[in-house]
């Protein structure tokens, strides 16, 4: 998981969990471009992972209500004492991938910010779109390859089921890159930025498990064609809105992947 540190005193007898993947953010004119994202008709804000508080400060400085999600139980005092003098911070202890968000807070318009772990940021961002039913805006760190799969235009190696699946959801905009030097301990890899706007439209309705494990299907073998990765005749579907015989799953756009799986579910 990555955190963001505030100070020297307060993470200098900290040791970092191995198991947690933790790297300490410890650039607070970082952290200050992360913050700066966020939109000043955002009013209310979910942070997950708030680590010492460095992000979760200059949330509050911005007059913005935070909701704070950490999973690590040694910053829970030190989180506490940071922020008891202000009424606007609320703190949640426990894995968020875990945890039951309460059906008040789930249903409030609100951003979410994260430095997201690298080893399962993607679960964390599909738990949030099913947490929360009226989210403004997301701003999220993470690895900086990953990033990229997400923005990914067909025809691109890193083009996938990743790519369709946040392009349905957002409107996704790389804000700005972040070396290691940044972290203690220093990761072996670039982080990126992202801002996330939801998507107003959404033809298949909110979250359409069924469309995305259609479209996980078609890249099981990347390197096969289309035709190769269902246990029917997906041709049939395909030739009716125009792909060719030899479509790879990495040649189909967003919208032809909604309009190809129409046309299979039309047919039952």
């Amino acid at each position: 998981m990555f955190f963001t540190a505030h100070d020297e005193r307060s993470s200098k007898d900290f040791r970092l969990k191995k198991s947690l993947g933790q790297n300490f953010l410890k650039s607070q004119s970082v952290v200050q471009r992360i913050v700066d994202l966020i939109d000043d008709k955002c009013l209310e804000c979910v942070e997950i992972g708030p680590g010492s508080g460095m992000m979760t400060q200059l949330l509050l400085n911005e007059g913005l209500r935070v909701h704070a999600f950490e999973i690590d139980r040694r910053l829970e005092d030190p989180l506490i004492e940071r922020f008891k003098e202000y009424p606007s911070f609320q703190l949640y202890m426990g894995d968020y991938l875990k945890t039951i968000v309460p059906v008040e807070l789930s249903q409030r318009e609100l951003c979410v910010i994260s430095n997201l772990p690298y080893n399962n940021g993607t679960a964390i961002i599909k738990k949030v779109l099913k947490d929360f039913s009226a989210i403004c805006l997301c701003v999220f760190m993470l690895q900086k390859e990953v990033a990229l799969r997400m923005v990914s235009e067909p025809g691109n190696k890193s083009y996938g089921s990743l790519s369709v699946f946040m392009q349905y959801h957002f409107d996704i905009q790389l804000a700005f890159t972040i070396s290691p030097k940044h972290f203690n301990p220093p990761p072996k890899v670039d982080s990126t930025v992202i801002r996330l706007t939801p998507k107003k439209e959404k033809p298949l309705g909110e979250n359409p498990e069924e469309f995305f494990e259609f479209v996980r299907q078609g890249f099981k073998m990347r390197r096969k064609k289309l035709k190769n990765n269902y246990d029917f005749d997906i041709m049939t579907y395909a030739s009716k809105i125009g792909l060719e015989n030899t479509v790879r799953a990495e040649e189909i756009s967003l919208d032809n992947w909604i309009r190809l799986y129409r046309e299979v579910k039309r047919d039952g």
